[in-house]
């Protein structure tokens, strides 16, 4: 198993270096067909492993109320960018009023995540997610909440944070050399685009990648790192191919692709390809296939129609993110102990 944690980590140290030259040369192209391919696949994967695996929660069953948040926050989203539906209501409508407020569901989700990863008493998990509603309520109009929770959280902290934060776990595990060199390879990645040698002048993107990335409003991922990092103004709307936001947009091409490329590499340490019933590999191929022709056919509606799923697995991966975060802290209490004695 030691031997091919490391193996795993050698990979996994060269998947980053690919992953960051493909999107230093093709930034939108890469990001949107990552997205597109590898992101349904990786959906539909790692919630079955999840399950297997009861969620890393005291009691299983609670992951119904991360379904529920997550059917709360997609669904009205979902239909209420349908075009023709946006057309008919206006900002009244409850769609709205529950898209509104989406933020305060994901930190709900969140913080009961949190509760489920330490306690089996379902009235404490219930009034924890209680609270924290009530307290998101009253931080709606705060921009920097809206940004960082309902705009950043299930994004780039998702798929860049959390992940540094997964590999950091499995390398103080597996007391990886490579693992750990894996780890600050990667938080090394935004100083080397940062510094990269990068001009706007002569820079262009295929006219169905630019029409693709606005339709779906995959820009406010950026917009919304661009605006934390205080280079962008509150507009969402900015020139997708300045310096900065090419840059911003080869980070999140990083992020998005080494992060589907990251899981799938780890079928033989976590053994999440093993789980699967022919049943399941049949239901898993089916979605995967209906969801490639419909991103094929329209890339918009793809995206809409996957929101949920989407969501689904970013909410229901939050017990592992604790549980990731848990482990590394008695990692390293444990290391100044040893220091200490």
């Amino acid at each position: 198993m030691a031997s091919k944690a490391v193996q795993l980590d050698t990979f996994n140290f060269f998947l980053i270096g690919v992953s960051l030259v493909a999107a230093i040369y093709f930034p939108f192209e890469l990001f949107i067909l990552a997205y597109a391919i590898l992101g349904p696949l990786h959906y539909v994967t790692e919630i079955n492993w999840l399950d297997k695996k009861g969620y890393f929660i005291k009691r299983k069953n609670h992951a119904w109320i991360l379904v529920f948040l997550t059917a709360i926050i997609a669904i009205p989203y979902m239909l209420w960018e349908i075009g023709s539906l946006k057309e008919v209501l206006d900002e009244s409508h409850w769609l709205y009023q529950l898209k509104s407020i989406a933020a305060t569901f994901a930190l709900t989700a969140l913080v009961t995540a949190i509760a489920m990863v330490f306690t089996k008493n379902l009235k404490m998990v219930l009034l924890t997610a209680v609270i924290t509603f009530t307290a998101g309520l009253f931080l709606e109009n705060v921009l920097f909440f809206a940004v960082v929770i309902g705009g950043l959280l299930p994004t780039i902290i998702h798929v860049f944070l959390f992940t540094i934060l997964f590999m950091l776990y499995g390398a103080m595990k597996n007391k990886s050399k490579v693992g750990y060199a894996s780890v600050l390879f990667i938080v090394l990645v935004p100083l080397i685009i940062y510094y990269l040698p990068i001009e706007a002048r002569g820079f262009s993107v295929d006219p169905y990648f630019s029409e693709t990335f606005n339709a779906s409003k995959l820009y406010n991922i950026n917009w919304a790192t661009g605006w934390i990092l205080g280079v962008f103004e509150q507009n969402p709307r900015y020139p997708m191919t300045s310096e900065i936001a090419i840059r911003i947009q080869v980070f999140i091409a990083f992020a998005y692709t080494y992060h589907y490329l990251n899981w799938f590499s780890k079928t033989t340490v976590i053994g999440w390809h093993k789980i699967i019933t022919k049943k399941k590999l049949f239901l898993i191929l089916a979605i995967w296939i209906v969801s490639l022709s419909i991103y094929f056919y329209n890339y918009l509606m793809g995206f809409l129609i996957l929101v949920f799923l989407s969501y689904l697995h970013v909410l229901m991966e939050f017990p592992l993110n604790v549980h990731s975060v848990k482990e590394i802290g008695k990692g390293i209490a444990g290391g100044f102990k040893k220091q200490s004695t």
